[in-house]
């Protein structure tokens, strides 16, 4: 597991790999997490999975989109889909 988030960690610190702004995210919340949910999952979120990452994020402003990607990417719904 450690192996598999260094080679995200490293995938995500490319230059190429687009990742939209804090500002841009913080602007759009909803959009971000619905685009974030359909990216990594292939589906829709949940209102309930919209609103605890809305909410968390609106609550924790040091969190930045590379830091929900990273997350993502490492979750078990993402490594075993």
């Amino acid at each position: 597991r450690l192996v598999y988030e260094l080679i995200i960690s490293s995938f995500l610190n490319d230059p190429e790999v687009i990742i939209p702004y804090n500002s841009e995210m913080r602007a759009d919340l909803d959009g971000f997490l619905r685009e974030t949910y359909e990216r990594f999952y292939v589906r829709k979120p949940l209102e309930i999975e919209l609103e605890y990452f809305k909410n968390y994020l609106e609550n924790n402003t040091n969190v930045t989109p590379e830091m929900v990607y990273f997350s993502f990417a490492i979750s078990d719904e993402f490594f075993f889909y």
